[in-house]
């Protein structure tokens, strides 16, 4: 896992709000989730799939890891 600061995009934010998703369920799972790569378009920044289950519930988290921060864009 990458360390230091982790953002959320707006669609992130939007996302977890509509599937009542918390900050602190994302961060759960970001720091000691499962860790895969994901396929992004080429010349993009490499993205990771975050998965792992918070107080019974399995949550997925989509990251991209960018030169200052692990930006989460998007939950489910």
């Amino acid at each position: 896992m990458k360390h230091g600061p982790i953002g959320f995009s707006l669609h992130a934010r939007a996302r977890m709000a509509q599937r009542s998703i918390t900050l602190r369920e994302v961060m759960i799972v970001v720091k000691g989730g499962r860790r895969v790569a994901e396929a992004a378009p080429a010349g993009a920044s490499p993205r990771w799939r975050y998965s792992g289950a918070v107080d019974g519930r399995r949550i997925t988290v989509i990251a991209v890891d960018e030169p200052d921060a692990l930006v989460v864009i998007t939950a489910y």
